[in-house]
């Protein structure tokens, strides 16, 4: 058994020693990392942050116009009663124009039926003058 702790012990010690390698091998690379990242000054953002910024406003300033939009103070409901009342003076103004055309159609049909009863008259009226004159010769070749 003192043989097996011995190799343990062994075992331990190398696994501690190699922890502690790789630990100063890290603490290198860290070191190193560190003293380049400083060796480096940052860069200066603010001309680019600047300019953000004023898109930004930008943006702003056209968001705020239109938001003040009357078109988007329309609801839907106000849309839809808009909509109807266009449709409505549509209808009405279509019904006033096929009125209109009834009222004129009635109008050129009386003018119509007065131009036929007055060659109808006319013609009644030749009739009984060729009558009258075909009696008044008859009786005066009588006579």
């Amino acid at each position: 058994m003192a043989d097996m702790d011995e190799s343990q012990e062994a075992d331990a010690a190398q696994a501690f020693e190699e922890l502690t390698a790789e630990i100063v091998a890290l603490k290198a690379s860290v070191d190193e990392l560190a003293s380049g990242i400083y060796a480096h000054p940052p860069p200066d953002y603010t001309t680019s942050l600047g300019a953000i910024a004023k898109g930004l406003t930008e943006v702003s300033v056209r968001l705020a116009a239109i938001e003040q939009h009357p078109a988007l103070r329309v609801t839907p409901a106000n849309f839809g009663e808009a909509v109807a009342r266009a449709g409505s003076g549509a209808m009405r103004e279509a019904v006033n124009q096929l009125e209109q055309a009834r009222r004129d159609s009635e109008r050129t049909t009386q003018a119509l039926a007065q131009i036929m009863g007055l060659a109808r008259t006319q013609h009644r009226q030749l009739q009984w003058v060729t009558i009258t004159a075909a009696i008044t010769f008859a009786i005066g070749l009588i006579l």
